[in-house]
């Protein structure tokens, strides 16, 4: 599940950045699709391998920066591939369903 958060972010000053190819299949479909849905009214997002198709179109490439943690609204949130992430790494999503975080992504078009 990919969950999009509106508010008051506050990202560490480290981060990395992660091709989303790497970690395993699905995650650049499933960032992509939030994306793009999230992006609809702005741009026309395409993928990496399909830009020559789409003329004008704004590129999402595999690279996306990747942090240990965040806060929201002084809450901290953390994903459990980085130690400083480990102890925040559940969450509730619409209210009342309990996730584990696995990663916090950041997302720019090119």
């Amino acid at each position: 599940m990919v969950c999009c958060i509106i508010g008051q972010l506050d990202f560490p000053w480290t981060s990395r950045h992660i091709d989303l190819h790497t970690l395993g299949p699905g995650y650049y479909g499933l960032v992509f699709q939030h994306l793009k849905q999230l992006w609809k009214d702005d741009t026309a997002l395409v993928e990496d391998i399909n830009i020559h198709e789409h003329e004008g179109a704004e590129m999402f490439t595999r690279s996306v920066q990747s942090y240990s943690h965040m806060q929201i609204k002084s809450l901290r949130y953390g994903a459990p591939t980085a130690h400083q992430g480990k102890s925040a790494r559940y969450a509730y999503i619409n209210t009342h369903e309990p996730v584990e975080i696995q990663y916090i992504f950041q997302a720019e078009l090119q």
